[in-house]
């Protein structure tokens, strides 16, 4: 009697000795559950870094707080509704930037946002130590913010002796129009 659908297979015979050895490998798939993503409340708290050097305020939109960050890596939470307010009125403090939003959720609304922070080293104090080449590449793509941080840093350095490359003070007073170079002297 014929079955419907299936499709005779001729096999061949072989010797003992002619058998393929077969290991039962069991392949386990990782099994990635697609990220949830987070809802924020009006009032929840978004973690932010500074960027500046000395001390940054920036008064919330609609809740009127003010937010104060004491210097250069200090981190202060701000309420969503004034974070989402500060990015879609193209507040300097976001946009130059001022402060780093450390939230990636968040970010993740925002591509806009997160763009600006690709020329951002993790540590603007790390920059220092590359290369003079490097060093001329990377301060060239900084966006204003951390420009001016960078500009802060260098001074204080120089003044207390950390800083003493003459081609990285030149580069600086090249690239952002200042006159470093005055305090080595």
């Amino acid at each position: 009697m014929a079955v419907k659908g299936v499709k005779k297979v001729a096999t061949k015979t072989t010797t003992p000795a002619e058998k393929p050895v077969v290991e039962n490998i069991s392949v386990a798939k990782e099994v990635v559950k697609p990220k949830e993503k987070k809802v924020f409340q009006q009032n929840d708290g978004v973690m932010t870094t500074s960027i500046t050097t000395g001390t940054l305020i920036m008064i919330g939109i609609k809740t009127g707080i003010i937010y104060t960050w004491a210097d250069y890596g200090d981190q202060t939470e701000v309420e969503y509704a004034d974070l989402v307010a500060a990015v879609r009125s193209s507040k300097d403090q976001v946009y130059k930037p001022y402060f780093i939003i450390d939230d990636e959720d968040f970010l993740e609304n925002y591509p806009n946002v997160s763009k600006i922070y690709e020329n951002i080293p993790d540590s603007l104090e790390e920059v220092f130590s590359l290369s003079n080449d490097k060093f001329k590449k990377v301060i060239s793509t900084l966006p204003e913010g951390a420009r001016e941080s960078l500009k802060s840093m260098a001074a204080k350095f120089i003044q207390s002796g950390e800083l003493d490359s003459v081609a990285k003070i030149r580069a600086m007073d090249e690239t952002f129009g200042c006159e470093l170079s005055l305090l080595t002297e």
